[in-house]
């Protein structure tokens, strides 16, 4: 379809768009409305780690004071939205460089896009703007691995990049600068979202030397490194310039390796990089995709598309379980490194060919593609957790309906054979539905009744799905590796009309003041009535949002959370600035309350709310006003 490709980015791009709560006039919870906040705060004059301080790069500030200083906090949602766009179309182009079906490759990213939403959540986090970011360098990467022409770009695009002569021996050092430009970008919101374009560029590398052209690589690497210096002078000069490039390099860098991020934050660990990798199920389509093309494998160094793909492959999962395992957490956002690698595994799947020689069939992705499906339906039915896991969690809760439903997979098609019906495969999908449904619906159900029906459910019905999605045995040959784009776009479809109602039902999109808590609206409601202009808030820890629901400036220029030891006491800090510039509002936790009637607060804690017992006065549960 000619404009397969712009609607496919356009409807990711809507999803993305709508599920960002500051599109709706909401606000993103935790680290999210602390980019807001700040970001705020530098589009009305303020300097970052000087008037505001938190502990990340300054990339994901700088990128929210732009979008806010366009559009307002909805300008942030914008901004992702149109993002993702480009990242889609970089993804469709890139996958038909390297002969993958487009229909397929956007049929990977829609079934990859619930179980992403699990992690994206409310968006603004460095993650969900690396993985747009990511998606946007593949096809400059899968460029420079191959800098000849491109026939599947647009027309328009090819005769506009000769006009300006970006073509020949120059368009690869173009590409070169633009993939650099995004990694830098990444990389600066948080140092260990550079991994997944780390691996894009060893592979270019890799390939350009191990096929003797050096100076081409020489080249690049120059491009490369020249574009990401002449970034990183730029911005340490700006910092330089204000006098607190010390405090960039501190918060940006040094607190998370010298152990001031929380417990178990700093060091390499294995056992928790790995995490990331089986959690979000690319395990299933990186195995069987790489065991699908053995004799691809060591054709890297050749011009061999799939030789290339192979090594992008395992390149996508080395690194970032390198970068997981240095962060010494296994937070659930953290996973969003592995997704540019499986949405390329899933589409292979998907545009797999079944050879005449014997070879394996189409069989092989269905059963890899229903057990992905059961991972995904069982991600969508358990809570969104932010804490740590552990393998045996991730292996008890989802790899045994994955498991189970390449076996019902199996099954259907066995029973199947030689039978032209999809009635089977359509059972089995129904059926699992049904069980699926129960299991969330149904009150009062046993715990162990609970998970045999999930495990059933999401079992047979991505079974069934994976044998409808692949039906004939993804026989494509005729049409030169190019799946049939029905039955993905059908999905597409499905999966859209299905995340929309399935996270509404689920409260995702509670993230105003009137529908997030009766005690938050009560707040906002106060506030509202009560502030004028130059008013400021301070928010005590873990409630950022209250920033963005009200859009008053933070009080105070210390904005991370209590899981932050910078090597000094931050509430006592906090106290000595709010008694230079008093807030007209704070608000605080009812556990803080709580613990300082009990006496179990530490003594600067307890300082801080004394003073603000004694010099405020109490409007209702957690809210103070200076009278």
């Amino acid at each position: 379809m000619k404009y397969g490709p712009l609607l496919a980015a356009a409807s990711a791009a809507f999803i993305i768009f709508i599920f960002e709560p500051l599109s709706r006039g909401g606000a993103p919870g935790f680290d999210a409305s602390v980019f807001a906040a700040i970001g705020h705060m530098i589009s009305e004059g303020f300097v970052l780690y000087r008037d505001m301080i938190d502990i990340k790069g300054p990339g994901i500030f700088l990128a929210d004071a732009a979008c806010i200083t366009l559009g307002g906090f909805a300008g942030i949602a914008a901004a992702e939205a149109a993002l993702f766009f480009a990242g889609t179309l970089s993804l469709v182009y890139a996958a038909r460089r390297l002969s993958m079906s487009g229909a397929a490759v956007v049929c990977a990213l829609f079934l990859l896009l619930p179980f992403y939403l699990t992690r994206y959540f409310y968006g603004n986090m460095t993650e969900d703007w690396a993985f747009s970011l990511a998606l946007c360098s593949l096809y400059p990467a899968v460029r420079m691995l191959d800098p000849a022409q491109d026939a599947s770009l647009p027309r328009a695009a090819v005769k506009a990049a000769s006009e300006h002569g970006l073509s020949g021996e120059f368009t690869p050092f173009a590409f070169a600068a633009l993939f650099s430009a995004l990694m830098f970008t990444a990389a600066s919101m948080r140092l260990n979202n550079g991994a997944f374009f780390g691996a894009e560029f060893l592979a270019v590398m890799l390939s350009l030397v191990s096929s003797g052209r050096f100076m081409r690589a020489a080249s690049i690497a120059a491009v490369s490194a020249l574009t990401f210096l002449a970034l990183s002078g730029c911005c340490a000069l700006y910092f330089h310039s204000e006098g607190v490039l010390d405090e960039l390099v501190y918060y940006s860098f040094g607190i998370f390796f010298g152990g001031g991020y929380g417990s178990g934050g700093s060091g390499l660990s294995p056992s928790v990089g790995i995490v990331g990798f089986f959690r979000t199920g690319f395990w299933i389509p990186f195995l069987l995709t790489l065991c699908l093309v053995p004799a691809k494998i060591g054709k890297w160094r050749e011009e061999d598309t799939e030789g290339r793909f192979c090594l992008l492959l395992v390149l996508f999962s080395l690194l970032p379980f390198a970068a997981n395992s240095v962060s010494g957490h296994i937070y659930d956002h953290y996973d969003e490194l592995y997704f540019p690698g499986t949405v390329f595994a899933l589409a292979y799947l998907l545009s797999f060919r079944p050879l005449t020689d014997g070879s394996p069939s189409g069989s092989v992705p269905a059963g890899a593609l229903a057990s992905f499906l059961a991972y995904v339906l069982m991600a969508l039915a358990l809570p969104w957790n932010h804490h740590e896991w552990t393998l045996a969690q991730v292996f008890a809760w989802w790899a045994l309906p994955a498991v189970s439903a390449a076996a019902a997979f199996r099954i259907c098609r066995a029973l199947c054979s030689g039978k032209p019906g999809m009635h089977l495969p359509a059972l089995s999908a129904a059926g699992g539905a049904a069980l699926y449904i129960a299991a969330l619906v149904i009150p009062d159900l046993e715990t162990a009744l609970q998970k045999v029906l999930l495990t059933a459910g999401a079992a047979f019905a991505g079974a069934g799905a994976g044998a409808f999605l692949l039906h004939r045995g993804s026989s494509a040959a005729e049409q030169g590796g190019r799946a049939a784009a029905l039955p993905f776009t059908a999905v597409s479809v499905l999966s859209f009309i299905f995340l929309l109602g399935y996270f509404e039902w689920q409260g995702r999109f509670q993230y105003m003041p009137e529908v997030f808590s009766s005690r938050a609206r009560e707040h906002i409601s106060a506030i509202e009535r009560e502030a004028a202009p130059g008013d400021r808030l301070w928010a005590e820890s873990v409630m950022p949002q209250y920033y963005v629901w009200t859009g008053l400036l933070p009080a105070s220029k210390y904005l991370f959370f209590d899981n932050v030891s910078p090597g000094y006491d931050v509430k006592l800090a906090v106290l000595d600035e709010l008694r230079k510039n008093p807030p007209k509002f704070i608000t605080v936790k009812r556990s803080f309350e709580k613990r300082l009637e009990e006496g179990t607060l530490p003594a600067g804690e307890k300082a801080l709310l004394d003073w603000i017992v004694q010099n405020y006065e109490k409007r209702m549960d957690g809210l103070y006003v200076r009278p």
